[in-house]
């Protein structure tokens, strides 16, 4: 949640503790008690997706993702040198230009163009791990070990897009959420200003004062009775 709207969630579960405290004074007209209970449900939803955002946080898959990557950009410039080494040794100018990596060449750019170079020397070592003499230490192993840190990096990369996903659907139905709690805030403001007869003025003269408190906004208004103050509150 952005900090405007912790104010705003804030500034609805006060204005729900006030009425809950006072709920004599208006659970008897069904108009307010329907719309506190609108917005109640509201503050609950708010909650809901609030931890929910909060659980799609991508931190700990790009660690992840950063992790994979070194262990695949080392095992493959390891490869790299061993099979450039033995490209040279035979005199094979295209198998020694495939893998002619530098290390800081090799973990540059894009995820994706960092897996396809490791791919591709991946491939080369495995084309000759089979005849290259012992000496040059390209092994079937190694090859193996190499090709599954690579193939580690795509399942991350599916998570991180779901979790991305996800956070993104959240935030915008927290936005929406957010809109709905203003308007009926809105709402029980004006179900209570219209319900000031005499037995229930006190209370909201009150409420009213009390909304100011918790709406910074309205905080600003230059006085604590004015029309101006009232409209800040209304429009939370």
């Amino acid at each position: 949640m952005t900090q405007r709207q912790i104010n705003s969630l804030n500034m609805f579960q006060a204005v729900l503790q006030y009425l809950n405290d006072n709920n004599t004074e208006w659970n008897a007209n069904t108009l307010i008690a329907a719309s506190v209970q609108n917005l109640r449900s509201s503050v609950e939803a708010i909650q809901q997706q609030a931890a929910a955002q909060q659980g799609s946080n991508t931190k700990g898959y790009t660690a992840k993702k950063e992790q994979d990557i070194e262990n695949v950009v080392d095992l493959c410039y390891k490869l790299a040198l061993r099979v450039k080494n033995y490209a040279v040794s035979i005199n094979d100018p295209v198998l020694k230009q495939a893998v002619d990596w530098s290390r800081r060449e090799l973990e540059t750019g894009k995820e994706m163009d960092i897996e396809n170079r490791c791919l591709t020397i991946i491939n080369k070592a495995g084309s000759v791990a089979a005849t290259a003499p012992v000496e040059y230490k390209i092994t079937p192993e190694m090859v193996e070990q190499a090709r599954a840190a690579a193939a580690a990096i795509t399942p991350g990369r599916a998570e991180r897009d779901v979790v991305s996903g996800t956070r993104s659907s959240t935030t915008t139905q927290l936005n929406d959420l957010f809109t709905t709690a203003r308007n009926q805030l809105n709402i029980i403001d004006d179900l209570i200003e219209g319900d000031a007869d005499d037995d229930s003025a006190a209370f909201v003269r009150d409420y009213f004062i009390m909304r100011r408190t918790v709406d910074r906004r309205g905080s600003r208004s230059k006085d604590a009775g004015s029309d101006e103050d009232a409209g800040t509150v209304a429009g939370v």
